[in-house]
C-alpha cells in the first residue's frame, strides 16, 4: 500500500482534462426518467455502453461534487486499493505462495499501463473493470475448490456487472473457461454457460453498433500481430531497448512450457488470461494506448509473482535470475510509470487553471460571453475540445477567429470551428458591450477587450449561424422560439440570414435535434427554400439517429447573404409545452459540398 502511495503521489491531486468534460456535462441533459435511462443506456462515445464505470459514476458524482475532483479521485484510490488486496488474495489461492502473494500486486501496480487509469478520471473504467474480474476468478476459485452454489451466483453477479463496466467483459467467461478447463475440469459445464453472456452481448452490440467517424477506432485484422508484439513490449519493458523485452518474454515462455511439462497447467492459464483479455483491442491499430493493458497486466503480473516464487523455492541459481529479471521489469516501468503519470497530472493542473479562471471571470461579469485569445494546441485539446465549461451549464465560452484558426484541425474528432464565434458576432458583441475578451498568458488570463474594442473587425454576415447564441438574433425571422442553451426550437417554419463565400455552390448543413414523439406516429420531413426555391425534403425517422441535414446550394450570382427558410412537415405539443415544435436546431451553415 505505500508501494503504491509513493508510485502514485499525483492520484488524489489529478483534476479532470479531456473525456472527463463530456462526461461531467451528461447530466445537463437529464430532466426526467426517460432523459435518465438514454443517459445511461444509450450508446455513446463510439458507440460504448458503459452504464456503471462511467454513466453512473459520473452522473452520480457531478450531481452531488460538480468540478470538486477529490470526492472522484478518492473513489479511484480506494477501488485501486480493493484491486491491489484481491490481488493479492487470488494470488495466494491460486499459488499457495506468499511471494506471490506479495509480488502480484507490485508487479501490477509497477506497470506503464495503470499511469492513466490512476491519474485520468475519464480511464476509471479500467481499474473498477480489473476490480470486477478479480472478484469473479476469486469466486471461480471458491467454486471450484468447494462446489458450493453461492460462489457459482457469485461468478455469475461478477460476469453480468462487468458487462456494465467495460466492453472486455465479452471475454470474461472465455477466460473463466480456460481456467475450467486446465484447472477445474470437473466445472467445464457449469462455466461454459457463461458463454451465454457473451453471445447475446455480441448481438446487442451487432443490432445497434454505431460506425466511429474516421480510421481511429476501425477494425484491422491483419494488424493483430503487429499489435501484439507492441502491447507485449510495452508491458513488459515499457520503453527500454528491445533486447531487454525480449529476455523477459523468454524466460515467462519458458517457465510455462516447463511448468507444463510437469503437469503444473496455471502458469497456461495466466498466460492465456494476457492473450485473451487483450485480443479485443488488437484490431485498433489507429488506437494503440497504454490502459488498455490494465486488465491484461493482471494475468502477467500472476504470471511473473507465480514464477518468482517457484524460483524462490528452487535453488540459487533460479532465484538470482528470478530476481534478476524482476530487477529488469522494475526498473524499465517505474521511470516510465513515474513520467507517464506526471505528465499526465501536469496536463490536469493546466486545465484546471484556465477553465476555473474563466468561469471566475464569466461568474464575475454577469451577462456576458467570454472570448479567448491565445489558447494552444495542446490545451484546445486537453482543456477546450470537450467543452468543459458545458458540464456547469455555461455555454458563452468562445475562442477567437484567430486562435481557432491556428489549431491543426482533426475533422474525424469533430469541427474546430465550433468554438469560435464570428467576426460578426464578435463586433457586435464588443459594440453593445455583450462580450469580454482574455488572452491566454501563461497561468492568467490578461483582458484585451480594449484592444478588440478598437481593431477594424471583418464585419459581414457569418456563414455559420450558432441558434442558441443571444448576439445571432439579429440574423433570426420572428418565428424562433426563444434560446435553450446551444439551440433553440422552431415552429412549423423559421427563416435565419446568413452569409455566403463569394460564388458559392456549396451546401447548407443543419445541425438539429428532434423528440422522439414528434417522429412515432411518421417521419419527420425538414426542407429549405432559398429565393423561393424549395429543395427535395429530408426524412428523419429515428430521433437517436438523424441523417446529415444537408441541402443543395446554389447562391445567386454577386450575393453576399441569404436567407434561408428552414420548414418542416409537421409540429407537436410535448407536455405541458403549448409551443408548436417542429425542430430544435443548434446551428446552420453554409459550406462547400461533402464529396
Amino acid at each position: 500500500m505505500l508501494y503504491f502511495a509513493v508510485l502514485y503521489k499525483h492520484t488524489l491531486s489529478a483534476w479532470f482534462q479531456q473525456d472527463d468534460f463530456a462526461w461531467l456535462a451528461l447530466r445537463m441533459r437529464v430532466h426526467n426518467m426517460g432523459d435518465l435511462l438514454w443517459a445511461l443506456f444509450s450508446p455513446l462515445a463510439q458507440g460504448t455502453i458503459r452504464p456503471l464505470s462511467e454513466r453512473a459514476f459520473f452522473l452520480t458524482f457531478s450531481s452531488w461534487f460538480g468540478l470538486q475532483a477529490l470526492p472522484y479521485r478518492l473513489l479511484v484510490y480506494v477501488t485501486a486499493l480493493c484491486d491491489i488486496g484481491l490481488l493479492s488474495v487470488l494470488a495466494y489461492r491460486l499459488t499457495k505462495s506468499y511471494t506471490a502473494s506479495v509480488a502480484s500486486p507490485i508487479f501490477w501496480i509497477t506497470n506503464c499501463a495503470l499511469a492513466s487509469p490512476l491519474t485520468w478520471t475519464a480511464a476509471y473504467n479500467e481499474i473498477l473493470c480489473s476490480l470486477v474480474f478479480l472478484s469473479g476468478f476469486l469466486a471461480l476459485t471458491f467454486y471450484a475448490e468447494s462446489g458450493e452454489r453461492r460462489y457459482y451466483i457469485a461468478l455469475w453477479m461478477a460476469a453480468l456487472l462487468a458487462f456494465g463496466v467495460l466492453e472486455i467483459a465479452v471475454v470474461f467467461p472465455a477466460i473463466a473457461l480456460l481456467y475450467a478447463l486446465l484447472c477445474a475440469r470437473r466445472y467445464v459445464p457449469q462455466v461454459a454457460w457463461l458463454l451465454s453472456l457473451s453471445l447475446a452481448f455480441v448481438g446487442l452490440r451487432a443490432a445497434i453498433q454505431t460506425h466511429p467517424r474516421g480510421d481511429y477506432y476501425a477494425i484491422f485484422l491483419g494488424a493483430m500481430p503487429g499489435a501484439l508484439l507492441t502491447y507485449s513490449r510495452r508491458v513488459l519493458a515499457a520503453s527500454a531497448p528491445d533486447v531487454v523485452a525480449m529476455l523477459l518474454a523468454a524466460a515467462i515462455l519458458a517457465f510455462v512450457v516447463v511448468q507444463f511439462r510437469c503437469q503444473d497447467r496455471l502458469p497456461l492459464f495466466l498466460l492465456g488470461w494476457f492473450g485473451l483479455s487483450l485480443a479485443p483491442f488488437l484490431p485498433l491499430k489507429n488506437h494503440i494506448t497504454d490502459y488498455y493493458l490494465t486488465v491484461p497486466a493482471l494475468g502477467l503480473a500472476l504470471l511473473g509473482a507465480y514464477a518468482l516464487s517457484r524460483a524462490a523455492a528452487s535453488d540459487w541459481r533460479l532465484a538470482t535470475a528470478a530476481l534478476v529479471l524482476s530487477g529488469a521489469y522494475l526498473a524499465c516501468q517505474i521511470p516510465e510509470t513515474r513520467k507517464n503519470s506526471n505528465e499526465i497530472w501536469e496536463r490536469s493542473r493546466v486545465v484546471k487553471r484556465f477553465v476555473t479562471s474563466v468561469l471566475s471571470l464569466h461568474d464575475a461579469h454577469a451577462g456576458k460571453s467570454i472570448v479567448i485569445e491565445g489558447v494552444d494546441e495542446p490545451l484546445f485539446w486537453n482543456g477546450v475540445f470537450d467543452h468543459p465549461f458545458a458540464a456547469v451549464g455555461v455555454h458563452d465560452i468562445y475562442l477567437t477567429p484567430d486562435t481557432v484558426a491556428k489549431i491543426r484541425p482533426y475533422p474525424e474528432l469533430g469541427n474546430v470551428a465550433d468554438y469560435t464565434i464570428s467576426p460578426y458576432e464578435l463586433k457586435n458583441g464588443l459594440a453593445a458591450d455583450k462580450i469580454l475578451v482574455y488572452r491566454v498568458q501563461g497561468a492568467v488570463l490578461q483582458d484585451v477587450t480594449k484592444h478588440y474594442t478598437q481593431a477594424d473587425l471583418y464585419g459581414e454576415l457569418p456563414q455559420r449561424i450558432d441558434l442558441g447564441h443571444p448576439l445571432m438574433e439579429s440574423l433570426l425571422g420572428p418565428s424562433w422560439y426563444p434560446s435553450e442553451g446551444d439551440y433553440r426550437w422552431m415552429p412549423k417554419e423559421a427563416t435565419v440570414r446568413i452569409g455566403v463565400p463569394h460564388g458559392v455552390h456549396g451546401e447548407v448543413r443543419i445541425d438539429a435535434v428532434c423528440n422522439p414523439i414528434q417522429v412515432s406516429p411518421k417521419p419527420l420531413r425538414v426542407s429549405i427554400a432559398i429565393d423561393g426555391k424549395t429543395s427535395e425534403p429530408i426524412e428523419i425517422g429515428d430521433c437517436e439517429h438523424i441523417p446529415p441535414l444537408r441541402f443543395p446550394l446554389k447562391a445567386p450570382t454577386g450575393a453576399r447573404e441569404i436567407q434561408v427558410t428552414v420548414m418542416v412537415d409537421h409540429t407537436v405539443r410535448v407536455g405541458q409545452d403549448q409551443r408548436d415544435l417542429g425542430l430544435a436546431v443548434r446551428s446552420i451553415e453554409v459550406a462547400e459540398a461533402s464529396r
